[in-house]
């Protein structure tokens, strides 16, 4: 701590009483071996690192505009509708439900969406799993009609693979923090993914500290929307759920279970699609371009959450099989 200019704003429990002057600076300094001066810098970090700048209101309908006319696909038409015409860049869209609903193959699918759009979009993505991602990512361009158009525009699946940066051994906050801040320094990805948060911060709401886990949860999400909002980002996670008591709400699909994380949760990200199974006995068979027969298993997707006048409640059913997402009409 003695070269306190080259250190970050600490990551300790404190942080949000650090900022509101509520810590007791002896005791504070006592515990991280440092000065009463070392101390006020640090304060000074935080105040900086979390400070919220004013703007003009007519600057921030321009910038609404413009982000708007910049959508990116998540790969399927029909919850690109649900979301307003697609991932908003400078966004946090989370993608929420039980094992099994199609999570991470949507999130591979606006992968391959975004890199296949041009061959200057690079994406990241954090896998707090460490699955078997990147081969799976090389059969879905290969096999998908989705990017049968890509193919035939002369991508090959090496070039789509440089593009899509995978990043692994992320299964703590500090791993995932310093990905994320590392990103500072020089980016250029169009898109980041991560799968799955819950992954890294459910094991922390074990700790009956004061707030921590929750504080920790909400300065990685800022930390997160500050480098989104700076480098224009679309950012995509996914969430597990826990089960609810039934409320009060326009879902007629998920009222026993809700995204995981928490209360404080609710509050962090701008749209939530939820993921659901359908009917297994309803299955359907697609005939892809390449003459495969793909079984896809209904989902329902639809929009739990919201702070960006997307309609909550509203979904859509589509069938998904190893290689394809599919609407009914295009089932056999």
């Amino acid at each position: 701590m003695s070269n306190i200019n080259q250190t970050k704003s600490p990551r300790v429990p404190e942080e949000l009483k650090v900022l509101f002057g509520e810590v007791n600076v002896g005791k504070y300094c006592k515990r991280h071996s440092v000065t009463p001066e070392e101390f006020q810098t640090i304060r000074c970090q935080v105040i900086e690192r979390n400070k919220v700048l004013p703007k003009n209101g007519l600057d921030m309908l321009n910038e609404l505009k413009a982000r708007d006319s910049r959508r990116l696909s998540i790969g399927y038409a029909n919850i690109d509708e649900l979301l307003g015409g697609g991932l908003q860049p400078g966004d946090i869209t989370e993608i929420s439900g039980e094992s099994t609903t199609g999570k991470t193959r949507l999130c591979y699918s606006a992968l391959l969406s975004i890199t296949c759009l041009n061959k200057e979009n690079t994406a990241l993505f954090i896998d707090t799993k460490n699955g078997s991602c990147a081969n799976y990512i090389r059969t879905l361009f290969l096999e998908s009609d989705q990017f049968a158009d890509a193919r035939e525009r002369g991508m090959d699946v090496d070039s789509i693979s440089d593009r899509i940066h995978i990043q692994k051994g992320c299964v703590y906050e500090d791993d995932l923090l310093n990905v994320i801040e590392d990103l500072n320094l020089q980016f250029q990805q169009k898109l980041i993914v991560i799968d799955s948060i819950s992954s890294v911060f459910s094991p922390l709401l074990g700790y009956n500290i004061d707030h921590y886990p929750y504080s920790r949860i909400t300065i990685f999400i800022r930390t997160l929307r500050n480098l989104a909002k700076k480098y224009n980002i679309t950012i995509l996670i996914t969430n597990s759920v826990q089960y609810a008591r039934p409320y009060d709400h326009k879902s007629v699909f998920s009222i026993n279970k809700k995204p995981a994380l928490g209360q404080t949760w609710t509050y962090l990200t701008d749209t939530t699609l939820f993921l659901s199974l359908g009917d297994d006995s309803d299955q359907r068979v697609y005939i892809n371009r390449q003459g495969c027969e793909i079984l896809g298993v209904p989902r329902i997707c639809e929009v739990l959450r919201s702070r960006k006048n997307l309609v909550v409640g509203r979904y859509c059913t589509f069938y998904m099989g190893y290689t394809e997402f599919f609407p009914e009409f295009a089932a056999i």
